[in-house]
């Protein structure tokens, strides 16, 4: 993944992080990361925090507010102008590296009504 798209992953990481999934009192926050074994199960209980990776999250920002999240590739995709992106190609490009959100957020694109680009799912 390139260093732009992992920039655009980052935007949606913390977009979903402080707008969407930030932790009520009492509750476990979820932290995304890249690298799971830097953060070992035992060393995150004290604070009550569940390290997830970051396919993971987004998967899960998707269940719990699939309009937010879909809202969040599109406004991505308009952004992109060197090369331009439909919210297809921008989940194409997050394929690699985000396996598990793209087919779980690729049913949804048929909601987003940005263009005649873009296929009706």
């Amino acid at each position: 993944m390139g260093s732009r798209l992992r920039d655009d992953v980052g935007a949606v990481v913390n977009r979903a992080r402080s707008e969407r999934l930030a932790p009520d009192h009492g509750s476990p926050g979820r932290v995304p990361v890249a690298l799971l074994k830097d953060f070992p199960v035992a060393a995150c209980a004290p604070y009550d925090i569940e390290i997830q990776a970051a396919d993971e999250f987004l998967s899960y920002a998707l269940d719990q507010d699939p309009p937010g999240a879909v809202g969040a590739i599109r406004t991505m995709a308009t952004k992109r102008r060197n090369p331009p992106m439909t919210p297809l190609d921008l989940l194409t490009a997050f394929t690699e590296g985000l396996p598990m959100f793209t087919t779980d957020a690729t049913p949804h694109l048929g909601s987003i009504r940005s263009g005649p680009e873009l296929p009706q799912t």
